[in-house]
Protein backbone atom coordinates (compact mmCIF):
# COMPACT_ATOMS: atom_id res chain seq x y z
CA UNK A 1 0.00 0.00 0.00
CA UNK A 2 0.83 3.80 -0.48
CA UNK A 3 -0.11 7.10 0.96
CA UNK A 4 -1.32 10.02 -1.68
CA UNK A 5 -1.24 13.18 0.55
CA UNK A 6 -3.90 15.45 0.06
CA UNK A 7 -3.14 19.53 -0.74
CA UNK A 8 -5.43 19.81 2.16
CA UNK A 9 -3.27 17.90 4.47
CA UNK A 10 0.11 19.95 3.66
CA UNK A 11 -1.81 22.95 3.49
CA UNK A 12 -2.53 22.28 7.78
CA UNK A 13 1.05 20.76 7.76
CA UNK A 14 2.14 24.29 6.80
CA UNK A 15 0.01 26.01 9.36
CA UNK A 16 1.12 23.57 12.19
CA UNK A 17 -1.84 22.17 12.61
CA UNK A 18 -0.54 19.04 11.49
CA UNK A 19 2.96 17.16 11.61
CA UNK A 20 2.92 15.09 8.36
CA UNK A 21 6.23 13.57 8.85
CA UNK A 22 5.05 11.99 11.95
CA UNK A 23 1.81 10.82 10.69
CA UNK A 24 3.83 9.60 7.71
CA UNK A 25 6.55 7.66 9.62
CA UNK A 26 3.64 6.08 12.02
CA UNK A 27 2.50 4.51 8.26
CA UNK A 28 5.49 2.01 8.90
CA UNK A 29 7.10 1.06 5.65
CA UNK A 30 4.30 2.89 3.20
CA UNK A 31 5.62 4.91 0.75
CA UNK A 32 4.26 8.68 0.35
CA UNK A 33 3.54 10.45 -2.56
CA UNK A 34 2.31 13.85 -3.91
CA UNK A 35 -0.49 13.92 -7.31
CA UNK A 36 1.39 16.26 -9.56
CA UNK A 37 -2.21 18.72 -9.19
CA UNK A 38 -1.29 19.10 -5.17
CA UNK A 39 2.58 20.07 -6.47
CA UNK A 40 0.86 22.63 -9.24
CA UNK A 41 -1.75 23.85 -6.18
CA UNK A 42 0.73 24.56 -3.85
CA UNK A 43 2.89 26.46 -6.50
CA UNK A 44 -0.03 28.43 -7.20
CA UNK A 45 -0.08 29.40 -3.65
CA UNK A 46 3.27 30.74 -3.22
CA UNK A 47 2.32 33.26 -6.71
CA UNK A 48 -0.94 34.09 -5.35
CA UNK A 49 0.95 35.73 -1.80
CA UNK A 50 0.68 39.42 -2.20
CA UNK A 51 3.43 39.91 0.69
CA UNK A 52 6.91 39.15 -0.52
CA UNK A 53 8.45 37.37 3.05
CA UNK A 54 4.99 35.57 3.04
CA UNK A 55 6.13 34.35 -0.61
CA UNK A 56 9.43 33.60 0.27
CA UNK A 57 8.36 31.19 2.76
CA UNK A 58 5.36 29.43 1.14
CA UNK A 59 8.03 29.01 -1.29
CA UNK A 60 10.71 27.50 0.68
CA UNK A 61 8.25 25.01 2.42
CA UNK A 62 6.88 24.15 -1.10
CA UNK A 63 10.08 23.21 -2.28
CA UNK A 64 10.85 21.34 0.92
CA UNK A 65 7.76 19.52 1.02
CA UNK A 66 8.50 18.52 -3.14
CA UNK A 67 12.27 17.22 -2.06
CA UNK A 68 10.33 15.12 0.67
CA UNK A 69 7.76 13.15 -1.52
CA UNK A 70 7.49 12.36 -4.98
CA UNK A 71 4.95 13.27 -7.71
CA UNK A 72 2.89 11.47 -9.03
CA UNK A 73 1.82 12.50 -12.58
CA UNK A 74 -0.77 10.62 -15.32
CA UNK A 75 1.59 8.22 -17.08
CA UNK A 76 1.33 4.80 -19.08
CA UNK A 77 -0.09 2.87 -15.71
CA UNK A 78 -3.36 4.93 -15.93
CA UNK A 79 -3.35 4.51 -19.96
CA UNK A 80 -2.98 0.69 -19.41
CA UNK A 81 -5.54 0.88 -16.59
CA UNK A 82 -7.88 1.42 -19.19
CA UNK A 83 -7.12 -0.43 -21.75
CA UNK A 84 -7.53 -3.48 -19.41
CA UNK A 85 -10.64 -2.19 -17.65
CA UNK A 86 -12.41 0.01 -20.05
CA UNK A 87 -12.81 2.55 -17.07
CA UNK A 88 -13.02 5.96 -18.04
CA UNK A 89 -9.48 8.14 -16.92
CA UNK A 90 -10.36 11.16 -15.32
CA UNK A 91 -7.33 13.57 -14.17
CA UNK A 92 -7.73 16.48 -12.47
CA UNK A 93 -5.47 18.48 -14.77
CA UNK A 94 -6.51 21.85 -15.20
CA UNK A 95 -3.37 23.35 -16.65
CA UNK A 96 -3.50 23.61 -20.48
CA UNK A 97 0.02 22.05 -21.39
CA UNK A 98 -0.54 19.35 -18.30
CA UNK A 99 -3.75 18.23 -20.42
CA UNK A 100 -1.91 18.05 -24.04
CA UNK A 101 0.88 16.14 -22.07
CA UNK A 102 -1.18 13.83 -21.06
CA UNK A 103 -2.91 13.50 -24.57
CA UNK A 104 0.31 12.55 -26.19
CA UNK A 105 0.45 9.99 -23.53
CA UNK A 106 -2.54 8.53 -24.00
CA UNK A 107 -2.28 8.60 -27.65
CA UNK A 108 1.43 7.26 -27.55
CA UNK A 109 -0.82 3.95 -25.88
CA UNK A 110 -3.47 4.37 -28.37
CA UNK A 111 -6.12 5.10 -26.13
CA UNK A 112 -9.20 6.94 -27.97
CA UNK A 113 -9.78 10.63 -26.54
CA UNK A 114 -13.32 9.27 -25.84
CA UNK A 115 -11.33 7.63 -22.41
CA UNK A 116 -10.55 11.06 -20.96
CA UNK A 117 -12.10 13.20 -19.00
CA UNK A 118 -10.28 17.00 -18.72
CA UNK A 119 -10.93 17.58 -15.13
CA UNK A 120 -10.68 21.36 -13.98
CA UNK A 121 -11.05 22.45 -17.28
CA UNK A 122 -12.28 25.49 -16.53
CA UNK A 123 -8.69 26.28 -15.14
CA UNK A 124 -6.30 28.25 -16.84
CA UNK A 125 -8.87 29.23 -19.19
CA UNK A 126 -8.78 29.27 -23.27
CA UNK A 127 -11.69 28.35 -25.69
CA UNK A 128 -10.19 26.94 -28.36
CA UNK A 129 -8.01 24.30 -26.86
CA UNK A 130 -11.02 22.87 -24.86
CA UNK A 131 -13.21 22.81 -28.42
CA UNK A 132 -10.15 21.30 -29.90
CA UNK A 133 -10.38 18.36 -26.97
CA UNK A 134 -13.74 18.05 -27.03
CA UNK A 135 -14.07 17.46 -31.10
CA UNK A 136 -11.36 14.78 -30.97
CA UNK A 137 -14.40 13.00 -28.22
CA UNK A 138 -12.80 13.83 -24.77
CA UNK A 139 -14.74 15.54 -21.73
CA UNK A 140 -14.60 18.83 -21.16
CA UNK A 141 -15.40 19.27 -17.37
CA UNK A 142 -15.69 22.57 -16.01
CA UNK A 143 -16.03 22.18 -12.01
CA UNK A 144 -16.05 24.28 -8.76
CA UNK A 145 -19.69 25.48 -9.46
CA UNK A 146 -20.14 27.37 -6.23
CA UNK A 147 -22.18 31.08 -5.56
CA UNK A 148 -19.23 33.24 -6.69
CA UNK A 149 -18.59 31.15 -10.13
CA UNK A 150 -21.95 30.27 -11.19
CA UNK A 151 -21.98 33.34 -13.82
CA UNK A 152 -18.61 32.19 -15.17
CA UNK A 153 -19.28 28.66 -15.14
CA UNK A 154 -22.60 29.27 -17.08
CA UNK A 155 -20.89 31.53 -19.82
CA UNK A 156 -18.09 29.01 -20.38
CA UNK A 157 -20.50 25.22 -20.88
CA UNK A 158 -22.45 27.79 -22.89
CA UNK A 159 -19.64 28.81 -25.18
CA UNK A 160 -18.56 25.00 -25.59
CA UNK A 161 -22.67 24.71 -26.38
CA UNK A 162 -22.24 27.70 -28.66
CA UNK A 163 -19.48 25.75 -30.76
CA UNK A 164 -20.90 22.57 -31.09
CA UNK A 165 -19.39 20.19 -28.16
CA UNK A 166 -22.31 19.94 -25.89
CA UNK A 167 -22.51 16.38 -26.30
CA UNK A 168 -18.71 16.43 -24.48
CA UNK A 169 -19.37 18.61 -21.65
CA UNK A 170 -19.63 17.74 -17.83
CA UNK A 171 -19.76 20.03 -14.61
CA UNK A 172 -19.30 19.37 -11.43
CA UNK A 173 -19.30 21.20 -7.95
CA UNK A 174 -16.18 20.31 -6.69
CA UNK A 175 -17.84 20.64 -3.21
CA UNK A 176 -17.52 19.38 0.48
CA UNK A 177 -13.88 18.54 1.90
CA UNK A 178 -13.03 18.37 5.36
CA UNK A 179 -10.40 20.52 6.38
CA UNK A 180 -8.09 19.19 9.02
CA UNK A 181 -7.19 20.60 12.34
CA UNK A 182 -9.94 23.65 11.90
CA UNK A 183 -13.27 23.19 14.05
CA UNK A 184 -15.69 20.76 13.15
CA UNK A 185 -13.84 20.27 9.94
CA UNK A 186 -13.84 23.44 8.73
CA UNK A 187 -16.99 25.34 6.28
CA UNK A 188 -18.32 23.07 4.47
CA UNK A 189 -19.50 24.09 0.75
CA UNK A 190 -22.79 21.76 0.17
CA UNK A 191 -23.65 20.32 -3.66
CA UNK A 192 -26.49 21.84 -4.31
CA UNK A 193 -25.84 25.09 -5.78
CA UNK A 194 -25.97 23.31 -9.74
CA UNK A 195 -29.60 22.92 -8.88
CA UNK A 196 -30.45 26.08 -7.17
CA UNK A 197 -28.70 28.59 -9.43
CA UNK A 198 -26.63 27.21 -12.36
CA UNK A 199 -29.46 25.69 -13.70
CA UNK A 200 -31.62 29.00 -13.28
CA UNK A 201 -28.80 30.52 -15.08
CA UNK A 202 -28.40 28.59 -18.17
CA UNK A 203 -31.82 29.36 -18.74
CA UNK A 204 -31.57 32.43 -18.90
CA UNK A 205 -28.81 31.96 -21.38
CA UNK A 206 -30.94 30.02 -23.45
CA UNK A 207 -30.57 26.44 -22.76
CA UNK A 208 -33.66 24.27 -23.44
CA UNK A 209 -34.92 21.57 -20.66
CA UNK A 210 -33.57 18.58 -23.37
CA UNK A 211 -30.15 20.74 -23.31
CA UNK A 212 -30.29 21.07 -19.57
CA UNK A 213 -30.77 17.20 -19.15
CA UNK A 214 -28.06 16.29 -21.12
CA UNK A 215 -25.22 18.20 -19.63
CA UNK A 216 -26.67 16.88 -16.06
CA UNK A 217 -27.89 13.18 -16.72
CA UNK A 218 -27.29 11.89 -20.34
CA UNK A 219 -23.70 13.27 -20.23
CA UNK A 220 -22.50 11.61 -16.83
CA UNK A 221 -24.34 8.33 -18.03
CA UNK A 222 -21.98 7.83 -20.99
CA UNK A 223 -18.56 8.82 -19.56
CA UNK A 224 -18.79 6.58 -16.71
CA UNK A 225 -20.47 3.92 -18.54
CA UNK A 226 -18.11 0.80 -18.85
CA UNK A 227 -18.15 -0.67 -22.57
CA UNK A 228 -16.89 -3.82 -23.69
CA UNK A 229 -14.51 -1.72 -25.76
CA UNK A 230 -11.96 -0.57 -23.43
CA UNK A 231 -11.31 2.72 -26.22
CA UNK A 232 -8.47 1.37 -28.50
CA UNK A 233 -9.81 0.96 -31.65
CA UNK A 234 -7.27 2.46 -34.45
CA UNK A 235 -9.52 5.54 -35.09
CA UNK A 236 -7.75 8.45 -34.95
CA UNK A 237 -8.52 12.30 -36.15
CA UNK A 238 -5.73 14.09 -37.80
CA UNK A 239 -5.27 16.84 -34.82
CA UNK A 240 -1.99 17.44 -33.36
CA UNK A 241 -1.60 18.06 -30.10
CA UNK A 242 2.13 18.98 -28.90
CA UNK A 243 4.28 17.07 -31.23
CA UNK A 244 1.83 14.06 -31.23
CA UNK A 245 -0.82 13.51 -34.00
CA UNK A 246 -4.07 12.10 -32.34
Amino acid sequence: MAILIDTSILIAYERGQLNVPERVSQRGTEEAFLSVISASELLHGVQRAADPAIRARRLAFVEAVLARFPVLEIDLAAARTHARTGLTIASHTGNTQAALEQFDILAQERVRPEAFIWVHAQSDWELESRVKAARTGAWIEIDNIDAGTVRQCAERVTALKQRGVLNRLLVSHDAGWYRPGEPKGGAFRGFETVYTAFVPALGQAGWTTGEVSQLLVSNPAAAFTVGSDPGLTPRWEALTWGQTRV
